[in-house]
C-alpha cells in the first residue's frame, strides 16, 4: 500500500510539472544533472532497494545568453541533515521533528517505482510521467516524510523556458482536469481538485486543493489532501507537493518552507 501512494503522490507533482515542461532534460539544461531514478534498480518494495545508483552534480555554466538576459544560472537544490536549501529557487525547507529527508537512493527507489506503476498504463499522462522519471525531463529534488512514510512533501523540477510567473494560474487551469484524472485512474474515489489560494512564505499565492478518497476495504475509505504550489522561474518550474491523510494538514508542512535569503 505504501508503494502505491508514493507512487500516485510523486506522479501528482509529475502531472503538475509536465503540463509546462518543454521536451528538455534538465541534464541539458544544467550541464550535468542526473535524474534521481534514472540509475535507481528496485527489486520487491522501496523499503528494501539498495541498488540505486545516483548522481546528481551541477557544472558551472559560461554561456554568455545566461549572462546577456540577467538570469541565474540554474541549480538544483542540497540537503545537509534536516535542512534542504536551494539557492536558485531561493528556498530553505526545515525538517520538523518526527520528519526527515529521504536519502538519493529512496528517491531513486520511489521514481522507478513510479515509472514501473505508469509504463503499462493506458492514460497517456502516466505514460508521459514513467518518460519524464527516466530521462530526467523531471527530477525529484527533494523528499520529505514522516516517520511511517505517510505525511510527505516533496519538489519536483523541470524545464518549461518560455513560462513566466505570470502564467501560474493558467497552468494551473490546465492542469487541474489532468491531476484528477491520475487520481481516478489508481483507484482514488470522489477525486476534485480546485485551484486556491494559501500561505507560501510569507506570502500569498495561488496553488491546487485536491481531495479524495482512498478505498482501504470494500466498505472504508480514507480522506486524502494534496496541495500544490507551483514556482516559475527563469525558464524552469519547480513543484511542491504537500501529501497528508485522515486530516488536512497540508499548511502545516507548508510552515517547514521559508525563503533562503
Amino acid at each position: 500500500m505504501k508503494r502505491k501512494l508514493f507512487s500516485v503522490v510523486l506522479a501528482a507533482a509529475m502531472v503538475l510539472s509536465l503540463t509546462a515542461c518543454e521536451k528538455k532534460t534538465i541534464s541539458d539544461a544544467t550541464g550535468s544533472v542526473s535524474s534521481a531514478s534514472a540509475e535507481a534498480s528496485v527489486e520487491t518494495s522501496v523499503e528494501t532497494s539498495t541498488e540505486a545508483s545516483v548522481e546528481a552534480s551541477v557544472e558551472t555554466s559560461t554561456e554568455a545568453s545566461v549572462e546577456e538576459s540577467g538570469e541565474e544560472e540554474f541549480s538544483v537544490g542540497d540537503v545537509e541533515s534536516d535542512v534542504y536549501e536551494n539557492e536558485f529557487f531561493n528556498l530553505k525547507v526545515t525538517a520538523a521533528e518526527g520528519f526527515s529527508f529521504a536519502d538519493s537512493e529512496t528517491i531513486a527507489a520511489i521514481g522507478q517505482y513510479t515509472a514501473d506503476a505508469f509504463a503499462d498504463s493506458d492514460s497517456d499522462i502516466a505514460k508521459q510521467t514513467a518518460d519524464a522519471i527516466a530521462s530526467g525531463a523531471t527530477i525529484t529534488d527533494f523528499y520529505l516524510a514522516d516517520e511511517d512514510m505517510i505525511t510527505t512533501m516533496n519538489l519536483t523540477i523541470s524545464s518549461g523556458k518560455g513560462l513566466k510567473p505570470s502564467m501560474v494560474d493558467a497552468l494551473i487551469d490546465q492542469t487541474i482536469p489532468v491531476l484528477e484524472q491520475t487520481f481516478s485512474a489508481q483507484g482514488f474515489l470522489n477525486v476534485k481538485s480546485v485551484r486556491s489560494t494559501t500561505t507560501f512564505c510569507g506570502e500569498e499565492v495561488s496553488c491546487i486543493n485536491t481531495t479524495a478518497e482512498l478505498p482501504v476495504s470494500e466498505t472504508e475509505t480514507v480522506p486524502m489532501f494534496v496541495k500544490q504550489v507551483e514556482i516559475i522561474k527563469d525558464g524552469y518550474v519547480a513543484c511542491l507537493t504537500c501529501n497528508t491523510y485522515v486530516e488536512d494538514g497540508t499548511d502545516e508542512l507548508l510552515k517547514m518552507v521559508t525563503k533562503l535569503n
